[in-house]
């Protein structure tokens, strides 16, 4: 840490703030769970901040769908965008800080973007509400108060979703001071990821008497080429002719084809297709379930890359909740497509709701099968609402 002391002008009187550094990691933690904002500075998108919203304190993450949590991640934040932001904290002083917390945080993210049910963060977030015991707040009050009226909060989880599972998240590790090798790594690492984020931030503190703590904040990571590396476009939502063209590009013409023959699908019953706005391209299709629009499912490219597949996963809890009846149907063609059965067969067992409940389905398999292709679009007719044929 830097022995400069910063000098504080309060009403003409002057003090004197001294770089401490923290006694105990959690001070740290417990500073960065109050004060957010100290995290909220700029990222490799555009350099624009983006509010955070605690989720939880040592978040435990899932290594297999369904599963209990193997690892605890020091904080969760969500950002204005609902991007997730894994934050892993550490003291200067922690010899883990230079390669072991590396590898740490990136299992936390490999398995939090395929493991982390969305139900379990809302029920985080409900319950983190409920500790602070400030008021009545829910979690979903939380979000709609942190994303303003004109927002709406299912959507605003969604969008949670459709990052989490296309990889577009925040990793940010945190200390008082970034050894120079991690610094290293982290600019290495961000300028080859894409969505996701790799950003360190410094938090000094300095201290003055009369209880004055000031904290100065240093992000690192966000490089030129960083920037250079990720979409130009995020932030602006996907449109079908631009998310066609990037999966042809991504994934191949069958599947593009098959993205166009879902969309097409949407429109057909006056359903709504919801863009997301991540830097892989995300898309929900919405469709009339006993008399309202409501999401049926959920697909993505990609991020590209050869680990990367188009994926698609359906609502189950949503269905379950407003056509149970018909869910028994669309299982009946499911089951048929040799690939879902077995997230098919983790989705009963759970009820359809919460951990094990959003099996994915890969459409890059799919298209080399014309009837698992027709016998997926045969399941989500047979969910949604048909309109009705006028007698004689």
């Amino acid at each position: 840490m830097a022995d400069q002391a910063i000098f504080l002008i309060q009403s003409g009187k002057q003090t004197v703030l001294h770089p401490e550094p923290y006694e105990k990691e959690d001070l740290l933690q417990q500073l960065l769970a109050r004060h957010p904002d100290v995290l909220a500075g700029g990222t490799t998108e555009g350099g624009e901040a983006k509010r955070l919203l605690l989720v939880k304190r040592e978040m435990g993450i899932p290594t297999h769908e369904g599963g209990t949590s193997t690892f605890s991640l020091d904080h969760l934040f969500l950002d204005d965008q609902g991007v997730p932001v894994v934050v892993e904290v550490k003291r200067s002083s922690n010899k883990e800080i230079r390669r072991k917390v590396v590898g740490q945080m990136l299992d936390y993210a490999a398995n939090a973007t395929r493991y982390w049910p969305i139900p379990d963060l809302r029920s985080s977030l409900d319950t983190l509400q409920a500790e602070e015991g400030e008021s009545d707040m829910t979690g979903d009050d939380a979000i709609k108060e942190f994303i303003g009226p004109e927002g709406e909060v299912d959507e605003f989880w969604k969008s949670v979703e459709s990052n989490l599972r296309s990889g577009r998240i925040r990793m940010i590790f945190v200390a008082d001071e970034l050894p120079d090798e991690l610094v290293r790594i982290i600019e290495f690492l961000n300028e080859q990821m894409n969505p996701a984020e790799v950003l360190g931030v410094e938090v000094p503190q300095y201290l003055g008497g009369n209880d004055v703590q000031v904290l100065v904040p240093r992000l690192v990571g966000a490089t030129k080429a960083a920037v250079d590396v990720k979409n130009p476009a995020a932030g602006d939502y996907w449109t079908r002719e631009r998310f066609v063209e990037v999966s042809a590009e991504r994934t191949g013409e069958e599947v593009a084809t098959l993205f166009d023959r879902l969309f097409d699908q949407v429109e057909t019953h006056h359903g709504r297709l919801s863009w997301g706005r991540g830097q892989s391209p995300g898309v929900s299709g919405w469709f009339s379930l006993d008399n309202k629009l409501r999401p049926v499912w959920n697909a993505t490219t990609g991020p590209g890359g050869p680990a990367s597949h188009p994926t698609l996963y359906f609502y189950f809890e949503e269905l379950q909740t407003r056509v149970p009846h018909r869910l028994v149907e669309a299982m009946r063609f499911l089951e048929q497509i040799r690939q879902f059965r077995p997230g098919l067969d983790r989705a009963r067992r759970v009820g359809f709701t919460g951990p094990g409940s959003f099996p994915s389905l890969r459409l890059d398999q799919l298209v080399t099968a014309k009837e698992d292709v027709d016998t997926l679009f045969a399941a989500i007719d047979s969910v949604i609402d048909q309109p009705e044929v006028a007698d004689g």
